[in-house]
């Protein structure tokens, strides 16, 4: 038969095992987080000088328009989105990230439709994963007689797979003029989402909310963290709460 203290230090080392499997799953989860591939995410490309942009060029995304709102405008040669070099009587640090950020430029009534840039990614949506997007939102002030700057129509970040809506920040940042924020959203996938093995989808709009017309957006980040199912955290848990029960009754 096995002595009492055999037992015990059997017990001990048990409980030791869980608790080192608990820290290494929390660090296998860590270490497996990955940063998503978004053509384009700073707005770099093309190149153009400072004050300079493009007039419905914007590499590696496209313009998200379901009503079909913008289609004259466009037409006609009216700027709508695009990329731009802002100088520092803009924003004093002129863009988060490298020198360009993109803008969705609208000048339809409050109300009138939501409109943006959207990427379609390589990336699927997988199972048991964490998935976190982050973009700088900023409210562009009236500069060079531009009043027509004034106000802030509203934002929309949303991330979507399958064309499917996973979730969203409409909206809920508070910006100053001359100001960027970042909006970050999260979503955790389970075991049996429907949407798995889809593309996902990054979408940045003008939602002509209220007054105002443009919006910058800069340093759009996507991450993945792989995360432990539950039913194997439970049952490295339960093992630690068994083994240390077994220790506790051993030193009685």
């Amino acid at each position: 038969m096995i002595s009492k203290k055999i037992s015990t230090k059997i017990a001990y080392i048990a409980a030791i095992c869980a608790s080192i499997n608990i820290v290494a799953i929390t660090k296998t989860s860590t270490a497996n987080a990955a940063s998503l591939s978004i053509a384009n995410a700073g707005f770099e490309e093309p190149i153009i000088g400072e004050g300079d942009f493009t007039i419905n060029v914007l590499p590696g995304w496209t313009l998200y328009d379901p009503s079909n709102l913008t289609s004259a405008s466009i037409g006609g040669g009216e700027p709508i989105y695009g990329v731009y070099n802002p100088t520092a009587d803009v924003y004093f640090n002129e863009a988060p990230e490298g020198n360009n950020v993109g803008y969705v430029y609208l000048t339809y009534p409050p109300g009138s439709g939501a409109v943006g840039i959207s990427q379609t990614l390589t990336s699927l949506l997988t199972a048991n994963t964490k998935y976190t997007l982050q973009v700088e939102i900023a409210n562009i002030p009236p500069v060079n007689g531009f009043t027509t700057l004034n106000g802030f129509p509203g934002y929309a970040i949303q991330l979507l797979a399958g064309g499917t809506l996973l979730t969203q920040d409409y909206n809920n940042l508070s910006i100053t003029e001359g100001a960027f924020v970042t909006s970050s959203i999260s979503y955790l996938t389970s075991a049996n989402n429907p949407n798995l093995g889809k593309q996902l989808e990054i979408r940045l709009l003008n939602i002509l909310q209220s007054d105002g017309i443009e919006i910058n957006f800069d340093n759009v980040k996507l991450n993945a963290t792989q995360i432990p199912e539950p039913e194997s955290i439970l049952g490295i848990i339960l093992g630690f709460i068994g083994a240390s029960l077994t220790l506790k009754k051993k030193n009685h």
